[in-house]
C-alpha cells in the first residue's frame, strides 16, 4: 500500500486517437480521462480505450511515489525544512488516495521539489539498525508514533524514538525500552531481550524483530543520523516525473 499518481496523455484532448464505438455524446471526460456515461457501453468502451493510444490507460506517465511510510517520511522532512518554503507542496500533497495537483501548479511544485532536495539539513532520523550489517530495520515516523509492528495476536505494539526501541501493551504500558540490546527467541511467540547491563526481559510476540524466512538479527541498536533532501530521492524523482508530465501536457497530477 502506498501513494501512486498519473498523468493523462494529449492523445484524446487532440484528436489523435481512433473514433470510439460509441456515439460522441455518451462520452464525458474527467481527470481520470474519457468515459461513457450508459454503462451496457462501458465494456466495449473500456476495450477502446486500452488500445486507442500508444499510452496505457492513456497515461503519459504513471508512478509509484513510496510506501504510506516512506511518504510520511517525506512529509515529516518537509515539515522539519519548513513547510513555508514549499507552499505548493504543502497544499496539494494528500493525506490519503485521491485528488489533484493543477497543471497551472506543476512547474511551481517542480521548482519546490528542486528547492528541497537542495537543503542540507532536513533533521534528523532516528533508526532501529541490525548492528552486524548495518541494515535500517525500521525509522521513526512520527505520524505513526514511531510505531512500526501492530502485533494483534501478542496485543503489542513496537515502535523506536530517540529514547531508544519501546514494546507497549494494548494499555500503552512499557514492557521494554533499550538503545541497544540482543534478542533471541527463547520458544514459539516469546521474544527474550537482553540489554548491555545484563538484564533481560522476555515477552510475548509472534515474532522477532526484523524477521524473515525464520531468521532476525540478534544485535540491534538506535542511532540518529542527519538528513539531507536527496536522502528523499525515492520519493522526489517520481514526484518530479509526474509533475513535469503535467506541466508538459495541462493535465493535472492525479493521486492514487
Amino acid at each position: 500500500m502506498g501513494l501512486d499518481a498519473f498523468v493523462l496523455c494529449r492523445c484524446w484532448q487532440d484528436g489523435r486517437t481512433s473514433e470510439p464505438p460509441v456515439p460522441r455524446d455518451l462520452v464525458a471526460t474527467d481527470e481520470y480521462g474519457p468515459y461513457v456515461e450508459q454503462e451496457s457501453q462501458e465494456a466495449v468502451f473500456a476495450a477502446w480505450k486500452a488500445d486507442a493510444c500508444p499510452h496505457d490507460d492513456m497515461e503519459i506517465a504513471s508512478e509509484r511515489i513510496a510506501n504510506w511510510g516512506g511518504y510520511r517520511c517525506l512529509q515529516q522532512a518537509m515539515e522539519t525544512a519548513g513547510w513555508e518554503r514549499f507552499p505548493v507542496l504543502r497544499k496539494y500533497l494528500p493525506d490519503g488516495n485521491g485528488g489533484v495537483l493543477p497543471a497551472e501548479r506543476a512547474r511551481e511544485a517542480l521548482d519546490e521539489l528542486a528547492s528541497f532536495r537542495a537543503c542540507s539539513d532536513v533533521g534528523h532520523e532516528t533508526v532501529l539498525l541490525d548492528e552486524d550489517t548495518g541494515i535500517v530495520l525500521a525509522a521513526n515516523i512520527r505520524a505513526y508514533g514511531g510505531v512500526f509492528v501492530w502485533d494483534g495476536m501478542a496485543k503489542r505494539r513496537v515502535g523506536v524514538d530517540e529514547r531508544g526501541l519501546f514494546v507497549v501493551d494494548e494499555t500503552d504500558r512499557e514492557l521494554f525500552r533499550a538503545r541497544r540490546f540482543t534478542q533471541r527467541r527463547v520458544r514459539a511467540g516469546r521474544i527474550r531481550f537482553r540489554v548491555e547491563d545484563s538484564t533481560e526481559t522476555t515477552l510475548d510476540l509472534t515474532s522477532a524483530i526484523g524477521e524473515q524466512d525464520g531468521s532476525y538479527p540478534e544485535r540491534l541498536t538506535v542511532v540518529e543520523r542527519p538528513l539531507g533532501g536527496a536522502y528523499f530521492d525515492y520519493a522526489v524523482q517520481p514526484l518530479r516525473k509526474v509533475c513535469e508530465a503535467s506541466a508538459e501536457t495541462g493535465n493535472p497530477v492525479v493521486w492514487c
